[in-house]
């Protein structure tokens, strides 16, 4: 971007959100006309929430894990792919490309569900089909819960098998001195999947135990937590990086500087060959 600061002619924040359109664009994310600017972030950190680092990763099964016979080799491919670390979003559902679809399952208990139709040589994503892996997956683990059907997602079942086989990932998300309503109380797996519909955050109950929602949980506008909080993050250090560049360029009047971030540090670079560091930024 270049900035002629004799009226100081800076608009990070348009720059950013004609960048983010460019990349969803790129991934194949289609975005509708109207949509407004900022709507564009909502949509590229979604999109980051749901698709799955490329790196290899440990399998681990559940005790309750059972694959049905027809399913088998298509789970093995799957498996297969994660240890060798290829791109798992193959497996994943077509509403990836879908900017402003937030999975609620992901957002509530943090997991994934991945089809098990086998790859498909020249497309993007593996063929549906009836029955689904619901994981939670890590930078360095794709942890099995179970192999259900579509009509699953609301299963508490799935979170109380990922909490008997590893206890570990939900130890920071306990709220203790909270006391868990009695059995009879408890929402059922239909009024979990009502809830979600309304955009209320069902608390994990499990045993005496109550946890916050392991994927960072939803607003009731259907937006996930996760995906709000990068937006306001980037929004508030785009802020910062403008008003540190137009400080900086208040006392070079004159002159035509190139903004730029290099190895997470912005700096301002004028064509004479001035540098002014602005600071690490992780925007």
């Amino acid at each position: 971007m270049s900035v002629d600061n004799s009226g100081i002619d800076l608009n990070l924040y348009a720059d950013w959100i004609a960048l983010l359109r460019r990349r969803l664009s790129q991934y194949g994310v289609s975005l509708p006309a109207q949509t407004n600017d900022e709507d564009v972030p909502i949509a590229y950190f979604n999109v980051l929430r749901r698709t799955l680092s490329i790196r290899p990763r440990v399998i681990q099964h559940s005790r309750e894990l059972q694959c049905p016979v027809n399913q088998q080799d298509a789970f093995q491919e799957l498996t297969a792919h994660a240890t060798r670390g290829d791109d798992l979003s193959h497996f994943l559902s077509t509403k990836l490309l879908k900017g402003m679809y937030f999975d609620l399952l992901l957002e509530h208990w943090g997991i994934h569900h991945f089809h098990l139709g086998g790859a498909r040589a020249g497309v993007r994503f593996a063929e549906g089909s009836s029955m689904l892996l619901f994981a939670h997956v890590t930078d360095e683990i794709l942890y099995c819960i179970q192999i259900r059907n579509h009509n699953s997602f609301s299963d508490q079942e799935l979170i109380e098998i990922l909490f008997q086989n590893w206890p570990e990932l939900l130890q920071k998300h306990e709220l203790r001195g909270i006391c868990p309503p009695r059995a009879e109380d408890r929402f059922s797996d239909r009024e979990v999947h009502e809830l979600r519909r309304a955009g209320v955050v069902a608390p994990i109950i499990i045993g005496q135990k109550v946890f916050a929602p392991l994927g960072g949980g939803y607003s009731t506008a259907g937006t996930g937590v996760w995906t709000m909080l990068q937006v306001g993050k980037a929004t508030r250090e785009l802020r910062r990086l403008d008003a540190a560049a137009r400080s900086a360029l208040s006392r070079h009047p004159n002159s035509t500087w190139v903004f730029s971030i290099t190895n997470e540090r912005a700096v301002l670079t004028s064509t004479s060959g001035g540098i002014i560091d602005l600071g690490m930024t992780r925007i």
